[in-house]
């Protein structure tokens, strides 16, 4: 478990760090996304049945960063909307 788990990160992560910069140039929010991947992947191990692993950590690495990102966004439309009623 720990040998394939290991596995899947060193595979995967450069690949994933390249996707992801298509949706942000922000190092840190990428690496944050993986982590919360693969710890998500790890956790849930015994609970989930996957058939292509490419395909779930790369679904879900896109699916966290465009959460992320639409959290910010809102996060900055209402500080804006909030300097302009001041």
């Amino acid at each position: 478990d720990i040998q394939a788990f290991r596995n899947y990160y060193d595979t995967y992560y450069e690949q994933l760090c390249c996707f992801l910069n298509f949706y942000t140039h922000d190092v840190a929010v990428i690496e944050d996304v993986i982590q919360e991947v693969f710890l998500k992947l790890w956790e849930n191990k015994d609970c989930i049945e996957i058939t292509y692993i490419k395909t779930y950590l790369f679904r879900a690495a896109k699916n966290r960063v465009l959460n992320y990102l639409r959290a910010v966004s809102y996060t900055h439309l209402r500080a804006h909307e909030t300097t302009l009623h001041l």
